[in-house]
C-alpha cells in the first residue's frame, strides 16, 4: 500500500460547519506534540508569522466519521481542523503525545487524515515528498509518527478535513 493512496469511507457526504460550532485557536508554534523543521527557518517563521494558526473543533465529527472509527479503532478521538485562506502548517512529524498520555499508549497510533469536501482550488498537503491530489469527501491518508508532512490553503475557500488518531483493532 502506497503511503499517498487514497482510501473511501462508505458514505460520506460534503461536509457542511455547524452553526453552534465553537473553534479553538490551535498555533502549531505553541504545539509540543509535533516536530516541526529546525533551523533558521523555523525562527524565522515563528518570530514574524502568525499564518500557521488554524482552528479546531472537538467532539462534532460528522456521524459517517464517528461510525467509521468505531468500527476501525479501539481506541481514538477526533478533531476536525479548519485552514483558513493564507494558512499552512510546515513540515512535520506527528507525535501523539497526548493521545499516548491518554490511553497509555506507547506503540501503533495512527492518524487517519480524512478529507470533508472535495478539494477546491489552492487545498494542498504534501506527505513524504507526494502531493495528495484531487481527493473527494470522505476520503483519507493513513498518516504515522514517521511521516513528514505539510499542509496549506492557498485558496479562497476554508479547507475542512477530520483527523481521527487511534490505535486500530
Amino acid at each position: 500500500m502506497s503511503i499517498t493512496e487514497l482510501h473511501k469511507i462508505p458514505d460520506a457526504t460534503e461536509y457542511q460547519e455547524p452553526k453552534d460550532a465553537e473553534w479553538k485557536i490551535f498555533n502549531s508554534k505553541d504545539e509540543d506534540s509535533t516536530d516541526f523543521l529546525q533551523g533558521e527557518f523555523r525562527n524565522h517563521l515563528y518570530e514574524s508569522l502568525d499564518n500557521s494558526s488554524h482552528l479546531q473543533l472537538y467532539d462534532m465529527c460528522p456521524y459517517y466519521i464517528t461510525k467509521f472509527a468505531q468500527e476501525k479503532f479501539k481506541h481514538w478521538n477526533s478533531v476536525i481542523t479548519k485552514q483558513m485562506p493564507g494558512c499552512f502548517l510546515p513540515s512535520h512529524q506527528d507525535k501523539y503525545r497526548y493521545f499516548k498520555e491518554k490511553y497509555g499508549a506507547k506503540h501503533d497510533v495512527v492518524r487517519f487524515n480524512i478529507f470533508l469536501q472535495s478539494r477546491q482550488h489552492g487545498h494542498f498537503l504534501d506527505v513524504d515528498g507526494k502531493n495528495i491530489a484531487d481527493w473527494k469527501a470522505g476520503q483519507y491518508v493513513i498518516l504515522n509518527s514517521n511521516l513528514w508532512h505539510c499542509s496549506s490553503n492557498a485558496g479562497i475557500e476554508p479547507k475542512y478535513t477530520c483527523q481521527v488518531t487511534g490505535i486500530l483493532n
